[in-house]
């Protein structure tokens, strides 16, 4: 299944990035400085959207067949004399401790398999003061019909998207983690169906 997922990934976005998710990851990536590693990069499409104040990038991605097109990207990317490719799980990253600058996941924390886990390891790889920048879709409140709708497709859309679940919001953990808000605001993932829009736009500190 993950052939076909990493195969049409891009497509399947197609259109929330025209609406919303190319605009918010300009405007989350475009302050980055100094060296940078991006958790689940997927078929890279973030990495136009990286500044050149950026000194180094890891893109840890650990499905072979999204990594295989991510690297594909990335040779014919400017970035691709500073930037390397990991296959690191989010939950046991090889890199040092403080060795980044800024921590990156965009539309990640939905399908790892232990978010505090992933979190904890995002915090120790970096240095004090170092950025925790996300774009992630959450769960609708409680007792919402987006939420029933929700906890009735989770189980079958988990298996179809290729692990993602649709009841997680990571924003108590992310806090738990070690990181403070700097700027956290919710939003809805314009053009999606209504049991994925609910999504929020986070930035916080080591």
């Amino acid at each position: 299944m993950s052939w076909l997922t990493a195969t049409v990934y891009d497509l399947t976005l197609l259109g929330l990035e025209r609406r919303c998710l190319s605009r918010w990851r300009s405007e989350l990536l475009g302050p980055l400085r100094g060296d940078v590693l991006e958790l689940g990069a997927g078929t890279g499409l973030n990495l136009e959207h990286y500044p050149a104040s950026v000194n180094s990038i890891t893109l840890i991605e650990p499905d072979a067949a999204m990594r295989r097109q991510l690297n594909g990207k990335l040779s014919k990317s400017a970035l691709a004399a500073r930037a390397q490719v990991g296959d690191s799980p989010a939950e046991s990253l090889a890199s040092k401790s403080a060795s980044f600058d800024a921590v990156i996941a965009t539309l990640v924390l939905c399908s790892v398999q232990n978010v505090e886990l992933s979190l904890r390891e995002a915090r120790r790889v970096l240095r004090p003061g170092g950025t925790l920048a996300l774009i992630e879709h959450i769960a609708a409140p409680e007792k919402t019909p987006r939420r029933r709708w929700q906890k009735l497709l989770e189980p079958a859309w988990s298996v179809v998207s290729g692990g993602c679940h649709l009841l997680r919001d990571p924003r108590r953990a992310i806090e738990e983690a070690g990181f403070e808000p700097v700027r956290v605001c919710e939003c809805e993932l314009r053009g999606a169906p209504g049991f994925i829009k609910p999504a929020f736009i986070g930035v916080y500190t080591a």
